[in-house]
C-alpha cells in the first residue's frame, strides 16, 4: 500500500509533530500510522482525511485522486490558510476566531 499519510504530510511541508499536535496524538503514534505499524481507528481516519482535505478512500489507497469534496472551491491562498488553521492547537484556533470576530466588527 502506498504511504499516503506520509506523502500528504511531506507534500504540505508539515512535520510529524505538527500533524500529531493537530490530531491530539503523539508524533510516535502518527509515525506508526504513517508506516502502518498501527492502523488508525475510524474516528482517526476521519480526522486525518478532514485535516488533509481528502477522502478516507484516498488515505486507504482505494482512490487514485484526492477525492476532494466539491462543496467549495478554494484559491491556493485560502487552502493554505485552512491547512495552517487546522494545524493550530484548539486554544490558538479560539484566539484566531476571536481576533477575526473583532476585526470583522470594526471593518
Amino acid at each position: 500500500m502506498k504511504n499516503r499519510l506520509r506523502e500528504l504530510r511531506i507534500e504540505r511541508g508539515l512535520l510529524q509533530k505538527d500533524v500529531a499536535k493537530a490530531m491530539n496524538i503523539s508524533a510516535q503514534s502518527l509515525g506508526y500510522y504513517e508506516n502502518w505499524v498501527n492502523k488508525p481507528d475510524p474516528d482517526m481516519l476521519i480526522k486525518l482525511a478532514d485535516f488533509y482535505g481528502v477522502s478516507i478512500d484516498y488515505l486507504l489507497g482505494r482512490e487514485n485522486e484526492y477525492g476532494e469534496r466539491v462543496t467549495e472551491t478554494f484559491t491556493d491562498d485560502e487552502r493554505r490558510l485552512v491547512e495552517i488553521y487546522r494545524a493550530l492547537s484548539p486554544s490558538h484556533r479560539e484566539a484566531v476566531n476571536k481576533m477575526l470576530q473583532i476585526w470583522l466588527e470594526y471593518s
